[in-house]
């Protein structure tokens, strides 16, 4: 992350003591975590505050100048003040958190209330020089947040990922079918907004599309884009010796086991799926490898998945058609090694689904990965996939930037801010639909390894200039 946050801490002159606000998994807002290590990088002590649950990167957890402040979800906090609860109770304290709207919608906002102000106030140091928060994280927190920067005498720092208006009119939660900008809740959501970004002292955008919307929207003029980059010191490239290393690692954890037992999958030997040792003892790729595919999607919404299964299956359709299997290495398919990373409520019925295809050319694997082996699978990964979108069509993937960041080509979606990240042709392409998913695939598989579209991506003098040219800017 650049260094602009710390620069702007030095201006302002005081303490170097910051606070960084993650309303959510602590672990899984690399963003926010990687604001936290620029500041103590640069000298600052740095309060980093957010949910318990992954663990963030090592660098993070075990860095002498940033201490991990962990609030407790409402539910898991109750339970843990009363213990030995009878399941009645129980079950009552679970409901007052699913209870219909707008009860709920009170429920989980006065938790927020009272968890950040406790958290802010109390558990952080008395003196900062800068609080850095992020939206959406709701106008009660942003509140709290603006609260506490004016009481430790610091500068509000927000950082727009999107719009919590926007979100919240379209919530499951509150029920409405007007639009963000006529609904009750939206209304209030864009006036606070408006009120804490005209009051910040800075704004940061993670994407040029939300830096127009904040102007003409709320008429926010103080902004600056700040683009997730992936930073060096975690995401670096491995060598052959590295990524056979990992990978025979990987095939050994319970989420990968099922390939190399898998009757369509037979390794032999010293040899693995990827690699095969030479009479010398080096490792050398095979040239039948299969070609290795890094899905980045919102589990945990059924539709992005059934788009997944859908252009896969239609893939190992394709595969299995006799004009795929002549000898002409040219137009052959290789299997694809499909790695979905995230945790999903659902993996054991998904996994059933994907056992009953009986793919021959497709194995899928569904895991969660630790923040230090994720780029490692990044590393040798020869190809990006997100079904990730922004509801208004402003924010950005992460996992995208992660990807770039490898020079990965990227398959991605289409939407309105995603060409800030993925230029069509240079370091990826779009696509529409499950049916566009899977002819990008067939169109960049053909061939794979020696005669690919993939392939090219990825040996050609890291990407070519003109993607060489985008990653400089």
């Amino acid at each position: 992350m650049p260094n602009g946050i710390s620069q702007l801490g030095k201006e302002i002159g005081m303490i170097n003591n910051a606070i960084v606000v993650i309303m959510g998994d602590v672990g899984s807002n690399p963003r926010m975590y990687y604001h936290a290590l620029s500041l103590a990088d640069n000298g600052y002590n740095v309060d980093l505050v957010g949910y318990a649950g992954t663990e963030p990167h090592n660098r993070i957890v075990s860095h002498p100048k940033i201490r991990l402040i962990r609030m407790r979800s409402f539910p898991d906090a109750m339970l843990t003040f009363f213990p030995n609860t009878p399941n009645p109770i129980a079950v009552f304290i679970n409901y007052l958190w699913i209870f219909p709207s707008p009860i709920a919608v009170f429920n989980k906002y006065l938790w927020i209330l009272f968890s950040l102000f406790i958290a802010l106030q109390f558990q952080t140091k008395d003196c900062v020089k800068l609080t850095i928060t992020q939206n959406p994280l709701g106008v009660l927190a942003m509140f709290i947040c603006w609260m506490a920067a004016r009481l430790k005498h610091g500068a509000l720092i927000i950082d727009w990922h999107n719009y919590s208006s926007v979100l919240l009119a379209e919530s499951d939660v509150i029920e409405t079918e007007q639009s963000a900008g006529k609904g009750l809740y939206a209304r209030v959501g864009k006036i606070a907004e408006g009120y804490f970004a005209k009051t910040a002292d800075w704004n940061l955008c993670a994407s040029r599309a939300i830096q127009k919307g904040l102007r003409r929207r709320l008429g926010i003029k103080a902004l600056t884009t700040v683009y997730n980059k992936t930073p060096s010191w975690a995401f670096r490239p491995l060598n052959t010796e590295e990524k056979h290393n990992f990978l025979a690692r990987m095939m050994k954890a319970p989420d990968f086991a099922t390939i190399t037992s898998s009757k369509h999958w037979p390794t032999n030997g010293d040899d693995s799926l990827f690699f095969r040792k030479t009479p010398s003892g080096e490792m050398k790729l095979l040239d039948n490898r299969p070609l290795m595919v890094v899905f980045s999607t919102c589990l945990s919404l059924s539709e992005e998945f059934e788009a997944i299964l859908e252009a896969l299956e239609g893939y190992e359709k394709h595969a299995q058609s006799d004009i795929h299997q002549c000898a002409d290495e040219t137009k052959a398919l290789p299997k694809l090694l499909v790695t979905i990373i995230g945790e999903e409520p659902l993996k054991s019925f998904y996994l059933e689904r994907i056992a009953k295809m009986d793919m021959r050319y497709v194995h899928i694997v569904i895991t969660w990965l630790t923040a230090e082996d994720y780029p490692k699978i990044l590393a040798c990964a020869d190809l990006g996939v997100s079904l990730r979108t922004s509801s208004p069509g402003v924010d950005l993937s992460m996992k995208v930037a992660d990807m770039i960041g490898f020079h990965l080509p990227v398959l991605a979606k289409k939407y309105d801010a995603i060409g800030e990240l993925v230029v069509d042709n240079i370091n990826g392409m779009f696509f529409d639909n499950s049916h566009e998913l899977k002819q990008k695939l067939i169109e960049l598989a053909t061939g794979f390894p020696k005669f690919s579209t993939a392939n090219s991506y990825i040996l050609t003098e890291r990407l070519g200039p003109g993607a060489r040219k985008f990653e400089n800017d």
